[in-house]
């Protein structure tokens, strides 16, 4: 970190949640605190600053009840939790195991505005665990923290936002950075066919060809389809670049966009295949127990490594679209239902490739 100013770096980047990674040794105290770490905390703690007010001005949204700002929410609570629920929420894990400070800092705002007596960060991943162990005892013996807050890998009931949101508090409530622009910051994850992979913060209203292009650094080849959502995410095709990505309906939709990953795939990929590779997934995850899966799952699969082999006929999409449809409204739990979404959009939106007559 020798020969860098805090301050400049920090104002450099266009981020709120994830503006610490990369910027600070995530196991150093010192650092965090160097690059203005703890400030806000300290700040909302001796009162300085009205927390409530801030992040309705910033119009930070809650992440699961979508009609209704954070600040709504935070109205006193015996227990809060920091928990993502959503394993594929790379942004969330990015920031827990790069910046662990951020989320104690975050920690103690999200307690103090609501009184709460205990604070739980629920994590399941090892590195980022251990992380976030060190941060809060750390914190706690250099008096930075007065909280009583713990890292646990089993959930906890409470009041509960995820990583991302409590990272953006942090980054809204200190002086020296603006807060949220008004269209909002978004973690995307986007790799595939494009020259820098990665997780990146993004405007709403962004375009997936700016995402890929500008911020991705460009594909490797022309591209021919986006995957948005994983793991159950949507097939699309290369004509919806030019719209944008709008993150509440993204939201909306669920399972099926809601983990803001993207993978773009170009024009070597054939779509038959890459529908036989998830269906090989799908078999592993499917419990079983309904029959519109169990079954479903299984007949698409061994249907579509036929069209794979070169029985690509009209008979043969019309039977595994048929199967899909009854696997998304027939079964129990949201795997089956979900699970049939990649097959129906890559069925609609690239047929060529599962007929071939």
């Amino acid at each position: 970190m020798e020969n860098l100013d805090p301050k400049k770096v920090l104002a450099d980047l266009t981020k709120n949640a994830n503006k610490y990674c990369g910027a600070v040794n995530p196991i150093c105290l010192d650092d965090y605190v160097a690059f203005g770490g703890y400030e806000a905390s300290s700040k909302v703690v001796n009162n300085e600053v009205d927390v409530i007010s801030i992040l309705k001005d910033a119009n930070l949204v809650a992440r699961k009840k979508l009609n209704e700002l954070c600040a709504d929410r935070w109205s006193g609570a015996e227990t809060v939790v920091c928990e993502t629920e959503d394993p594929m929420a790379t942004l969330d894990l990015k920031v827990q195991t790069e910046a662990p400070h951020v989320i104690v800092e975050a920690m103690i705002i999200f307690m103090h505005v609501n009184n709460a007596k205990k604070g739980v960060i629920v994590v399941n991943d090892e590195l980022a665990y251990n992380r976030l162990n060190k941060a809060v005892t750390d914190a706690k013996n250099a008096g930075l923290n007065d909280k009583d807050i713990i890292v646990s890998k089993v959930s906890i009931d409470g009041l509960k936002e995820n990583a991302q949101l409590l990272a953006n508090v942090v980054a809204i409530v200190q002086n020296s950075y603006k807060p949220a622009p008004a269209k909002g910051l978004k973690g995307v994850a986007i790799g595939g066919k494009v020259k820098n992979p990665g997780v990146y913060e993004i405007e709403d209203g962004t375009t997936y060809r700016k995402l890929i292009e500008e911020i991705a650094g460009g594909a490797t080849g022309k591209v021919k389809a986006i995957k948005v959502g994983a793991p159950y995410g949507e097939y699309l095709s290369s004509d919806i670049l030019d719209e944008k990505i709008n993150f509440m309906s993204l939201m909306m939709n669920g399972m099926v966009r809601g983990t803001a990953l993207i993978v773009v795939l170009d024009e070597s990929t054939d779509m038959a295949k890459e529908i036989s590779d998830y269906l090989g997934f799908l078999l592993n995850v499917s419990c079983g127990k309904c029959f519109p899966c169990k079954v479903g799952t299984k007949r698409m699969d061994e249907m579509v490594k036929e069209v794979v082999k070169g029985n690509a006929t009209k008979e043969n999409y019309n039977m595994i679209k048929s199967i899909a449809v009854n696997m998304n409204i027939g079964t129990l739990c949201p795997i089956g239902q979900k699970g049939a979404v990649p097959v129906l959009t890559a069925l609609e939106n690239f047929r060529d490739d599962f007929i071939k007559e």
